[in-house]
């Protein structure tokens, strides 16, 4: 799926102001159209790839302050899906949002939408893995670590830069923690066409072995997250058998512990044969 596409081609002549001021990110301005234009009319916009209004701006990252705004005034928007089966929260994880976002989502209509699946059916907990991983391949790229290693041999101190990536790390930490809460099965839910599960996406980036051995670390912490999820729906269903007087068959164990994924060093970073199952 690409990457905002609905401020491209194919919107609807009508309104078109609203999406270049998600574009620019204008929410003050947003703000005060939306709160002088019809509810009725703003539930009924569809824009490009059939995506509504509140889709477009939390795929812009609008702030709380227009998502609860949006919310309030289109309430149905959250489960509503564009042509290619994604929700507002989908798209919101794919192209970079926050966990306040992500949580007011949630709430706002239960969790619903964290278990709506697109129609390849991939979950919004895949686009935040993938987001996740993704980034940490931009920031931390073999290339990239070497310039930062160099440049901590005169400082002691992380720059700024250093700490606004581990910042971005950990909010989107959050989020696939949240997601996992919320709907836990998410993480044993395979895709269509490439038939992977969010577990896999930490699997499938190592296997590049293109990232450093901070950026190893990081990708291991996603994993962490999503094999501990793992863990507690498996103990629930062992729960459940021994309950029913069922056997439990061990090929329902979990995933491979993370502890097992061997981060390389900076010499040789060659993945080892242990790691994700």
């Amino acid at each position: 799926m690409a990457k905002l596409t609905v401020f491209k081609d194919g919107v609807k002549k009508n309104h078109t102001h609203l999406i270049h001021l998600c574009k620019a990110g204008k929410w003050n301005a947003l703000i005060k159209v939306i709160r002088s234009t019809p509810r009725a009319v703003l539930q009924e916009l569809t824009f490009s790839s059939g995506l509504n209004l509140f889709a477009i701006a939390v795929s812009a990252n609008a702030p709380e302050e227009v998502v609860r705004e949006l919310l309030t005034l289109c309430p149905e928007s959250t489960v509503e899906v564009d042509q290619y089966g994604a929700t507002p929260l989908h798209l919101a994880c794919l192209n970079g949002t926050t966990p306040e976002v992500v949580s007011m989502i949630c709430q706002h209509d239960n969790g619903q939408s964290a278990r709506i699946l697109d129609k390849d059916d991939s979950t919004p907990l895949h686009n935040a893995v993938e987001y996740g991983c993704m980034v940490i391949k931009k920031r931390h790229g073999k290339k990239t670590f070497a310039d930062v290693e160099s440049k901590s041999k005169t400082s002691s101190m992380p720059s700024t830069s250093e700490n606004s990536i581990l910042s971005e790390h950990r909010e989107y930490l959050t989020i696939i923690k949240i997601l996992c809460d919320v709907h836990p099965g998410q993480v044993h839910v395979a895709t269509k066409n490439a038939q992977d599960t969010p577990l896999d996406i930490p699997h499938v980036v190592l296997l590049c072995n293109d990232v450093s051995r901070e950026g190893h670390e990081r990708i291991c912490e996603i994993y962490s997250v999503l094999r501990e999820t793992s863990i507690k729906i498996w103990r629930e269903k062992k729960r459940h058998c021994e309950t029913a007087g069922q056997e439990f068959a061990s090929s329902n164990a979990p995933p491979t512990s993370s502890s097992e994924f061997l981060v390389p060093s900076l010499a040789d970073s060659s993945l080892t044969s242990g790691g994700l199952e």
